[in-house]
C-alpha cells in the first residue's frame, strides 16, 4: 500500500493539470470499477490476495455475503480528489465485523457472541492498483 501512497504523492501535481470536471469524472470511473472488482472477488469468495475466505462454520455450502454485494449496499462516492467504495447501513456493520475479524453478537436475546474469522471484503489488489494507474495515465494523456 505504501507504493500506492507514493504514487499518489507523485501524481498529485500532474492531476492538477486536469479540470475539476475531468478529475471528478476520472475518480467516478475509478470508484465504480473498484466496486465491480470488489463485488466480483466477494462473489467468488476470495480476498484481494486471491486467498479463499474461511468457510462458514455451518458448512452449508451457501456463498457468504450475497446481499452485501448488491449496489444498494455497496456504494461509491467520488470527488475531484477521492474515490471511495464502501458499505452503508447495517451492511457496513456486518462488513466491518468480517473485514477485520471481530467478535459480534449473534443473538441479542440470548447474548450469544461469535468471533468471526477475518474475511477481507474491501481492499485494493495489485491488479486494482495497475488499473488505477492506467486510468490516471489515460486521463493525463488526453489532457
Amino acid at each position: 500500500m505504501s507504493d500506492f501512497a507514493a504514487l499518489g504523492t507523485w501524481l498529485q501535481p500532474l492531476l492538477q493539470r486536469l479540470s475539476p470536471q475531468a478529475q471528478a469524472q476520472m475518480m467516478r470511473r475509478v470508484a465504480i470499477e473498484l466496486r465491480k472488482r470488489n463485488q466480483q472477488r466477494t462473489r467468488s469468495q476470495v480476498d484481494t490476495e486471491g486467498q479463499p475466505f474461511v468457510p462458514r462454520k455451518s458448512g452449508d455450502g451457501q456463498p457468504m455475503f450475497r446481499e452485501l454485494t448488491l449496489a444498494r449496499h455497496f456504494k461509491t462516492k467520488a470527488t475531484t480528489n477521492t474515490a471511495q467504495v464502501g458499505f452503508t447501513g447495517s451492511a457496513a456493520r456486518i462488513a466491518s465485523v468480517h473485514n477485520i475479524g471481530r467478535t459480534d453478537v449473534v443473538n441479542k436475546a440470548r447474548g450469544l457472541r461469535y468471533a468471526y474469522p477475518r474475511r477481507q471484503l474491501l481492499g485494493i489488489s495489485e491488479e486494482d492498483q495497475a488499473f488505477v494507474q492506467e486510468v490516471i495515465l489515460d486521463y493525463l494523456s488526453v489532457s
